[in-house]
């Protein structure tokens, strides 16, 4: 899919030059979605590039929920590249910076993600705060963001001491993923492997 998602990309990014759209916003949205694609398809330094183009053009229009969104995307990049300090650092930025009502979805975004990342290094403290704190904007959103908050608490706490409680959990989050039919994105696997380390461990 991702390569089918290539062709039609490339034939968006052709429109909008042709049309001379390449200083607007629906330009820096077909950078962001090339540049997704290329970090799906395993070509990391396109997709590092790619996002820079994007988060460029986003900044210099003012346009605020999209660079959001692209920091975001840049953190999983860097995270997929063994660099959890700097996904950390982006996606602190936006925990950070960004803390009104009109970002509550990206701000949950970047404390589901932030939660994972911390645990990679080791924070578990930190870890728990992000997940509390994105659980409670994950009210009223989509379940699987409920679910992906869950699974970083359930790790937090087998790896604090409270296996059962983290079992317990895992139990939780495998059943939803197993009736839902959803896979987990590469963030949730890592997340994951993490938990069933700790579990097994104690």
């Amino acid at each position: 899919r991702a390569h089918e998602g290539q062709a039609v990309v490339e034939r968006a990014m052709q429109c909008s030059e042709r049309n001379g759209l390449t200083r607007s916003s629906v330009h820096g949205s077909v950078l962001n979605s090339a540049a997704t694609i290329a970090h799906d398809c395993g070509r990391p330094s396109e997709a590092q590039r790619l996002y820079a183009e994007a988060l460029q053009l986003t900044a210099a229009l003012d346009d605020e929920e999209s660079a959001i969104g692209i920091r975001l995307n840049m953190a999983e990049l860097e995270f997929s590249m063994g660099n959890p300090e700097r996904a950390l650092e982006l996606a602190r930025a936006v925990e950070e910076e960004w803390r009104g009502p009109r970002m509550r979805r990206l701000v949950m975004f970047a404390l589901q993600n932030g939660a994972a990342y911390r645990l990679a290094l080791g924070d578990d403290a930190g870890a728990r705060i992000a997940a509390l704190d994105a659980l409670r904007l994950a009210r009223g959103e989509s379940p699987d963001s409920v679910v992906f908050t869950i699974q970083n608490l359930a790790t937090v706490a087998a790896r604090s001491g409270d296996a059962s409680r983290g079992a317990r959990l895992r139990g939780f989050v495998d059943q939803w993923y197993a009736s839902e039919g959803y896979e987990r994105e590469p963030t949730e696997a890592r997340t994951y492997e993490i938990l069933v380390a700790a579990l097994s461990a104690r």
